[in-house]
């Protein structure tokens, strides 16, 4: 899209600057920008080229309340939903912000404000049990530079740490084949371990709706209340023999898959927002090291993260209308 805008300027404006970015890409990279997205590996002159014409930093995160995964207790029959959000400037909202939320139900069309003997709040930090299945998908195709491997390792290296000891994790690599690297465990520095930069992986084209399928099918076979994809790349789709995009978000949505979508260099924000889900989070970002500094207020929002228990008398409820300060959001149950 973005260089067919360029292609449109040069063509009936005459823009000199689109004219000299073109030529840019073309001479450093020996071929045009859309020859370019499909290539399995990119020199660092041809990505210092390529810049320009990439999209801006963006996310869908800002001001929301976000639901990363909700269970019906077996045990005391209440609606458990887990909360968490940021303001309007990216900020996280505290458990205290959280846990002052008001809440509405909604069963056989009528609605009742609860009060505050209706439901209980706790941070996920004071919580024990099984709660969190957290699978972590990296593409290791020809275009990830070991600086964006590094860094992308960081970022989940944040977002493992900040979450508390009621979490499971898995690592799987992808490019043209997909790789389990780790199974999942609930031991943290087995985890942390898996996410570092492995250069024994051959890099090539990218299986991207694979490597994402697999994570899939394993947290859906989980069974905890919260199921997590955290899934990096900086490129398009082509190599799954596997599973589709039309699949992977079906099984996203129907499932209620909590997916966190990093995206940069080449990767399309359209796809990104498809791929996170009806519920879930994509940040892009021209380079791995401009997203890390995007995705601070999610990972501190994580560290947030409210289990808001709504009591058994209203466990037949067919939604519950969350409204925290000037946020709201709706969970269909």
């Amino acid at each position: 899209k973005r260089f067919l805008a360029l292609i449109l300027c040069v063509l009936f404006i005459g823009c000199t600057g689109a004219i000299d970015q073109l030529l840019g890409v073309i001479e450093e990279c020996g071929m045009s920008f859309d020859d370019l997205v499909q290539q399995n590996d990119v020199s660092e002159d041809c990505r210092n080229a390529v810049e320009s014409l990439l999209p801006e930093v963006q996310n869908n995160f800002t001001g929301r309340l976000i639901v990363l995964g909700t269970e019906l207790d077996e045990t005391t029959n209440q609606r458990i939903i887990y909360l968490s959000g940021v303001d309007a400037s990216g900020n996280a909202l505290t458990s205290e912000a959280l846990q002052a939320a008001s809440i509405t139900v909604t069963e056989g069309g009528t609605d009742t404000v609860l009060t505050a003997a209706d439901f209980s709040t706790t941070a996920l930090s004071d919580l024990t049990g099984d709660i969190i299945s957290l699978s972590v998908v990296t593409d290791y195709s020809g275009s990830m530079m070991d600086e964006d491997l590094d860094t992308a390792a960081e970022i989940d290296t944040d977002i493992i740490s900040i979450l508390p000891e009621v979490c499971e994790m898995e690592v799987i690599y992808f490019s043209e084949t997909v790789t389990q690297k780790l199974d999942f465990t609930e031991t943290r520095s087995d985890a942390l371990a898996s996410i570092l930069r492995d250069d024994s992986v051959e890099r090539s084209s990218t299986a991207l709706y694979d490597g994402m399928g697999a994570a899939l099918a394993h947290l859906i076979a989980s069974g905890r209340p919260i199921r997590f994809l955290i899934t990096s790349t900086d490129g398009l789709e082509n190599a799954s023999t596997s599973y589709t995009k039309a699949s992977l978000i079906d099984t996203i949505n129907n499932n209620r898959i909590f997916v966190l979508m990093l995206g940069s260099l080449f990767s399309d924000v359209d796809e990104l927002t498809e791929l996170a889900g009806e519920n879930g989070v994509f940040f892009y970002a021209p380079s791995y090291a401009a997203l890390k500094d995007e995705v601070v207020g999610f990972v501190n929002s994580l560290g947030e993260t409210t289990q808001v228990a709504i009591d058994a008398a209203y466990q037949a409820a067919d939604s519950a209308a969350i409204t925290v300060g000037d946020l709201s959001t709706t969970v269909e149950f």
